[in-house]
This record gives C-alpha cells, sequence and structure tokens, in this order.
C-alpha cells in the first residue's frame, strides 16, 4: 500500500520537473509546486483509505 503511494509521488514528481525543463520554469518554483502537489496528494490518500494517525506520524 505505501509503496503504491510513493510510487505515484514519484511518478507525480517526474511529470512536474518534465514540464518544468519543457517551460523552462525556475526551480525553487518547481519544487515549491511539487512539494504543494505532494502534500494534497498525501491528504486526498489519507482521507480516501482512512489511515489512522498511527501509521500517518510514520509516513511522516
Amino acid at each position: 500500500m505505501i509503496k503504491s503511494i510513493i510510487r505515484q509521488f514519484t511518478f507525480i514528481v517526474a511529470i512536474i520537473f518534465r514540464y518544468g525543463c519543457y517551460e523552462q520554469v525556475e526551480p525553487m518554483k518547481l519544487l515549491a509546486l511539487g512539494t504543494f502537489l505532494m502534500r494534497i496528494a498525501l491528504w486526498l490518500v489519507l482521507i480516501l483509505t482512512g489511515i489512522n494517525t498511527e501509521l500517518y506520524k510514520q509516513i511522516l
């Protein structure tokens, strides 16, 4: 389960960086966007799966 979540995160980050290289965006803006999207994705996963707080603390 956690492996699939991590795989999805790396996929999202790869897409963001590929877009950044194509559009010539500044690296720091790209990094901020990536972390923001990963936070949203993590919260969505937590809400949808209903992970208890102990596992959530282990992930972070």
